[in-house]
C-alpha cells in the first residue's frame, strides 16, 4: 500500500491556491491539536508559491504559526535573494 499522492496542476496559479488551501487546512489542524503550526520553507521559488494565496487568507490565525527558513543559501535577511519579507 503507497501513501504516495501525486497533483497534476494546470499552471502555477493553480499550484499556488491548492498549495495555499493545503498549507491553511494543515495550519488550522495543528493550532487545534497543539495550539500552534510549525513550518519550514526552503529557498527559492516555494515560499512565493506558497504564500501568494495563503498570506491574505482571513481564517489563518498567523499569530500561532513559528516559521523557520531551510534555506541552503547564506545571504543577508535584506537581500534580493532572500525569502525574508515574504
Amino acid at each position: 500500500m503507497s501513501l504516495t499522492k501525486v497533483y497534476s496542476f494546470e499552471d502555477n496559479d493553480k499550484v499556488s491556491q491548492a498549495l495555499g488551501q493545503f498549507i491553511a487546512h494543515a495550519s488550522a489542524e495543528a493550532i487545534a491539536r497543539n495550539g500552534r503550526f510549525t513550518v519550514a520553507f526552503s529557498g527559492g521559488s516555494l515560499p512565493a508559491t506558497a504564500c501568494k494565496y495563503l498570506r491574505d487568507n482571513p481564517q489563518v490565525d498567523f499569530s500561532k504559526w513559528y516559521v523557520f527558513f531551510a534555506d541552503e543559501r547564506c545571504v543577508p535577511l535584506d537581500s534580493d535573494e532572500s525569502n525574508f519579507r515574504l
